[in-house]
């Protein structure tokens, strides 16, 4: 088994264990008015092996999610038929079949009155949650920037947990309901059974949503990865920050970006020098990574892709033009007709709303895991060149300063830039990057203010740089 392999059964099989425990301590709760009329059934504890596979199931599905990239859809068409593929289906079908098992935990749903109803309503409750995960939930679980036990991250979220649960059912409840009255009215007409399944589609939401976030605290927690490693079945930092896979390569960021701030040994290996030729190897490694990340988002945010027109480009445009006769081709001629036509066609049907809904095109976003990398990546930067003032014995950081500086800066007028032009809807993602982008400036304006005029920044930075030392300077 490899060391990827390893990490994510060890996480899998925590998250199953840890939600295994939570479900029957919710039910011991529940059952504690039986336990005190001395009426205690061993029902739920018989149905363990049943319960344990519909934890088994969610736990799963939601760990894969970590593992597996999504894929962007260019238009709302496309996003519908994806909910419609195998794998879409499979997962509610799951689901709904998690949902049905939680049910034997539940006190309320063991009565010979609308007994089957109660978990058919359960279940198809597990379904309404897997297709609003895929098409309208919007929350990107990140990593946490200050790490705190378990228990305490669990417990800060138990309210906001409850309250969402809560809230949700009052939506599911009157989705759910009229099939049921459809097929059995009799049983659904009553006050107790519309409570009973209000109360158990909340109790389902509750532990889908707490299994959720056992998964997230479980799968963010730190790994220590080796900078170079012999061992052909364990990863080092280097290679899991190239890897495909998002969970490895965000551990692997999120592991350095804790090395710069609290391991003054792990520091010194990035300061040292290699044995061959005496080059800090994993500095530049270090140094290019993360450049190129915050580059590249600059580079994605920045760039306006404008139309081109074949019938305007000049001549003097095209490469060995006496080659090119498009006057004299009928056949170009006719492509460039029926083009001209589809384009009429297109532009006709453009003008109704339905068909804009449907196949408008999507702006792609960049979610909040690989913005999360962006702020890792200035931290780091930021951190490592803080800190080699004093560590760095061999002056590594020294010859990269400059551009540390002025890439971080860039990067931060241009988030300000973008902040005063974006959408009302966006203004989460982008605040949360320029408060910590904005702190690694300072952080680094404090600690360079007197190498301000030495580390080769230009006009316009060289001023922006100061001005955000003067403003900082108590």
């Amino acid at each position: 088994m490899t060391f990827r392999s390893k990490i994510f059964l060890t996480r899998k099989v925590k998250s199953i264990i840890s939600s295994f425990l939570l479900v029957y301590a919710i039910g011991f709760l529940l059952s504690v008015p039986s336990i005190f009329s001395l009426s205690f059934s061993w029902y739920p504890v018989l149905c363990a092996p049943a319960v344990l596979i519909s934890v088994t199931l969610f736990i799963t599905i939601v760990s894969n999610s970590y593992i597996s990239s999504k894929t962007h859809c260019p238009n709302r068409f496309s996003l519908v038929i994806r909910g419609l593929s195998i794998k879409t289906i499979s997962s509610a079908v799951a689901y709904s079949a998690s949902a049905w098992l939680l049910c034997y935990v539940n006190p309320f749903c063991r009565g010979e009155t609308g007994w089957n109803l109660l978990r058919v309503g359960c279940a198809f409750a597990g379904v309404l949650f897997c297709y609003e995960n895929y098409y309208l939930n919007d929350q990107e679980y990140h990593f946490p920037i200050i790490q705190t036990t378990k228990y305490s991250m669990f417990m800060s979220t138990l309210t906001k947990t409850l309250l969402k649960s809560i809230k949700k059912s009052f939506v599911y409840i009157f989705i759910i309901y009229f099939p049921l009255y459809a097929v059995e009215p009799k049983s659904c007409t009553t006050v107790y059974f519309f409570t009973v399944l209000w109360f158990s589609i909340s109790l389902i939401l509750y532990f889908f949503y707490s299994f959720e976030f056992i998964t997230y605290i479980t799968m963010t927690e730190r790994i220590v990865f080796p900078f170079v490693s012999i061992k052909q079945d364990c990863d080092c930092l280097i290679n899991a920050l190239e890897s495909d896979n998002k969970i490895i390569k965000s551990l692997a960021l999120y592991d350095l970006y804790q090395a710069t701030i609290k391991d003054v040994e792990r520091r010194k290996q990035i300061f040292s020098l290699s044995f061959a030729g005496n080059v800090p190897m994993c500095w530049k490694i270090i140094f290019n990574y993360c450049i190129n990340n915050i580059k590249c988002y600059t580079k994605d945010n920045t760039k306006q892709v404008k139309p081109l027109f074949s019938m305007t480009c000049g001549r003097r445009n095209l490469p060995n033009a006496r080659l090119i006769h498009i006057n004299t081709d009928v056949t170009s001629k006719q492509d460039a007709d029926n083009t001209i036509q589809q384009n009429k066609l297109i532009k006709m049907f453009e003008k109704f709303y339905v068909y804009n809904y449907l196949f408008g095109s999507l702006a792609k976003e960049n979610p909040l895991e690989e913005l999360e990398a962006t702020v890792w990546c200035c931290y780091i930067l930021s951190n490592l060149a803080v800190v080699s003032l004093k560590e760095d014995e061999y002056g590594v950081v020294r010859e990269q300063l400059g551009q540390i500086v002025s890439t971080i800066l860039d990067f931060n007028n241009q988030l300000e830039y973008q902040k005063r032009n974006i959408e009302i809807q966006k203004t989460k993602k982008i605040t949360y990057l320029i408060i910590h982008v904005k702190t690694c400036v300072v952080m680094l304006a404090l600690n360079f203010a007197m190498y301000a005029n030495d580390i080769g920044l230009d006009e316009t930075q060289l001023r922006s740089f100061k001005k955000i030392i003067a403003l900082n300077n108590y």
